[in-house]
């Protein structure tokens, strides 16, 4: 079964996604992720000896399980950096109950479950928007920057791990 892909050289990339969830904090994530991940793909081309004129394409699969994963679509054609949005979902959730806990000095009660599996669980019980609308969704402009803060450190470091799978001609 093949996957549908959806890269971040597209301008309507951050509203192609998870468009069953309302959330002007979620678009805002993920024009985040696009314009970081091209940057970051555009520097590893420039710093290391990325395999010929081989092509990469990064993007976000419709995938609910938490997951990333690099591959070369066949021998010589372009490389995939793939994030499923159930891992960018984990991440921005995550990222936001952490701004929210620097925010209110430790203080606040997280209601979302932060590891892999019992979010997933939580996703299932609830529903995405209920999760969403249970942080995201409390995202204010004065933690803003905390929170895309929290939120580029949960996925650049993936981010740079597959980048070096492509590296290395994994």
């Amino acid at each position: 079964m093949s996957r549908r892909v959806l890269t971040i050289e597209r301008p309507d990339f951050p509203e192609e996604l998870l468009t069953d969830i309302n959330s002007p904090q979620l678009r805002m994530a993920l024009r985040n992720f696009q314009a970081a991940a091209s940057a970051v793909g555009q520097a590893i081309r420039a710093m290391y000896a990325f395999p010929g004129d081989v092509a990469l394409c990064i993007g976000i699969t419709q995938e609910s399980h938490l997951n990333a994963r690099a591959m070369q679509s066949r021998a010589g054609g372009p490389f995939s950096i793939e994030f499923t949005t159930g891992y960018i979902l984990w991440a921005a959730v995550v990222s936001s109950i952490l701004s929210q806990l620097v925010a209110s000095e430790f203080r606040l009660g997280k209601s979302v479950a932060l590891s892999f599996r019992e979010f997933e669980e939580d996703v299932a019980q609830a529903g995405v928007q209920t999760c969403v609308d249970e942080t995201i969704n409390g995202i204010g402009r004065e933690i803003e920057g905390s929170w895309l803060f929290f939120f580029e450190s949960l996925y650049l470091p993936v981010l740079f791990h597959e980048l070096a799978h492509v590296v290395r001609g994994h």
